[in-house]
């Protein structure tokens, strides 16, 4: 199920913010897929270092919620 449509600029934001950490959380699995299937030691140390930020990233996106007294609520997409 879709989010619905925002009415205001909090809600719009507050939805980003939400669109933004499932998608962190999505692309953290993808990575970790990626290193597994990597074919040179090269490129398995790219993703490692790629996956080493995710968790920070999630981390800022968690806070920004928190300065505004919000959860994390669950995200859908189109794709989703």
């Amino acid at each position: 199920m879709m989010n619905p449509v925002p009415t205001d600029l909090a809600e719009l934001y507050l939805q980003q913010l939400n669109g933004f950490l499932s998608s962190e959380k999505k692309y953290g699995k993808v990575i970790e897929k990626l290193a597994a299937a990597a074919a040179t030691d090269e490129l398995k140390r790219a993703l490692a270092l790629t996956s080493a930020d995710l968790p920070q990233q999630k981390e800022r996106i968690k806070q920004c919620l928190a300065l505004l007294n919000r959860k994390a609520t669950a995200a859908t997409s189109k794709t989703d």
